[in-house]
């Protein structure tokens, strides 16, 4: 009896929690219909990110969720826009559309959120070279990034500085791409950078320069962080068979 109190107790708690803090309503159900069960998924999707807060924890739990319910983050985003027309919930919303590959929308989110006050906003401004550039729109892309330099001078960022350097190379500009790569590896905190490096370095005929790239991958991520190799796994590996 004191346990099915306790489990009752629990239940009772991780409802008011789903509501009070606006989880997606899709726990309540599973909440009442699945008391243990559904305690337990709670729990762990939950509630140990948020005392943990780990990276990691929270992109296994987060791909755990996702395989559980595809549409469950698209359905809370698309309805907080709907309540809440604002920058935030529209830029999170572009973002995952990116991540679906419907990059077309985020475009036009995009485009709708560039306008007033916020025309030369850096963090919309790279949004939109980012979801342009995923649909295959690297003129779009370059344009926006040059846009964005010339707006803000003082913004850097390692990520719009590679899509800078992919779009050069897509449309068929390779020398100018190569400079901007070699800029790029000297302070770009992942190994996607000195790979795409070592790949255009190799379509240019320069072998032992690419071969020096992709032994710096292996050689650096050998002497890295835990994070650092769950993060740029893929890319060592991808490395390591170009040698």
């Amino acid at each position: 009896m004191p346990i099915m109190i306790a489990g009752l107790l629990l239940q009772v708690v991780l409802i008011a929690h789903a509501v009070q803090t606006r989880r997606d309503r899709i726990w309540v159900y599973v909440l009442i219909l699945l008391p243990v069960a559904g305690a337990l998924a709670y729990m762990l999707v939950e509630l140990v990110p948020e005392f943990l807060g780990t990276r990691r924890v929270r992109r296994t739990l987060n791909t755990v969720s996702s395989l559980a319910d595809p549409d469950a983050r698209m359905r809370e985003l698309l309805k907080r826009s709907e309540i809440a027309n604002t920058v935030e919930n529209k830029k999170a919303l572009a973002d995952e559309y990116i991540a679906r590959g419907r990059a077309a929308e985020a475009v036009s989110i995009y485009r709708d959120l560039l306008q007033g006050i916020h025309k030369t906003e850096p963090d919309l401004m790279l949004g939109l070279a980012t979801a342009a550039f995923r649909a295959d729109d690297f003129a779009t892309c370059l344009v926006t990034l040059d846009a964005l330099r010339a707006a803000n001078p003082d913004f850097h960022s390692a990520d719009g500085h590679l899509l800078y350097a992919q779009s050069l190379e897509r449309l068929g500009r390779p020398e100018s791409a190569e400079r901007e790569y070699a800029a790029l590896v000297d302070y770009h905190t992942g190994a996607e950078a000195a790979y795409r490096y070592g790949l255009l370095l190799q379509s240019l005929g320069r072998e032992d320069a690419a071969r020096l790239q992709f032994i710096q991958i292996m050689r650096y991520f050998e002497r890295s962080s835990t994070l650092y190799k769950e993060e740029n796994r893929s890319w060592y590996n991808l490395a390591k068979e170009k040698l």
